[in-house]
Parts: structure tokens; C-alpha cells; sequence
């Protein structure tokens, strides 16, 4: 089983830490982590264990807006992939009936 995207939500050290430990190994390469409460100042937990799980990786942790951040596995710009991906969601018919519409 292998993710391109993984979107972890928990408030906890240990929790996000077993969560990061799961998914990062079944990632392919440019997906990417999510990271929900990174920067949430009731959540110290949550940015703790990302940031010593991260170390010694190449993967660099961007803010997308805070609390969240978002790494891309493998290294480079998370946030420019994720503009450009969902600026071509954004133009999708799909996106804009299913979404938009409502």
C-alpha cells in the first residue's frame, strides 16, 4: 500500500508521532504529509514529534497556514506543487460542479 497524501490530525506527541512513523515509509516520492496542528499553541505535542521525527530526513516542513504545515516526501517545495495542483483543480469541471455548486 503506498499514499501520495496523508493528512495526520492528532494533537498528541505519541500520537502523531505513530502516525508520521506509519505513513512516511508507504509514501511515494513528491507526496505529501500534512500536518494538521503543527503550530497550534495547545498542541506543543503535535510540533515536537514532527520536528524530531524530521530530523537527519531531506524533506523540509513549510507552514501552509497556520496550524498546519506540510512536508513533500523527497524534498522540494511543497507549497509550490500544491499551488500548482490545485490551481488545475480549481480549472476542473469535476471540482467546480461537485464543489463550487453547492
Amino acid at each position: 500500500m503506498r499514499f501520495s497524501v496523508a493528512h495526520i490530525d492528532c494533537d498528541l506527541y505519541e500520537s502523531v508521532l505513530e502516525a508520521v512513523e506509519f505513513v512516511y515509509p508507504r509514501m511515494t516520492k513528491g507526496g505529501f504529509i500534512i500536518f494538521d496542528d503543527y503550530n497550534s499553541p495547545t498542541c506543543l505535542g503535535a510540533k515536537h514529534a514532527v520536528d524530531s521525527f524530521l530530523v537527519g530526513k531531506p524533506e523540509q516542513l513549510e507552514v501552509l497556514c497556520s496550524p498546519a504545515a506540510v512536508v513533500r516526501v523527497g524534498g522540494g517545495s511543497a507549497s509550490a506543487e500544491l499551488n500548482k495542483n490545485l490551481g488545475m483543480l480549481l480549472r476542473s469541471s469535476i471540482f467546480r460542479r461537485v464543489v463550487l455548486q453547492r
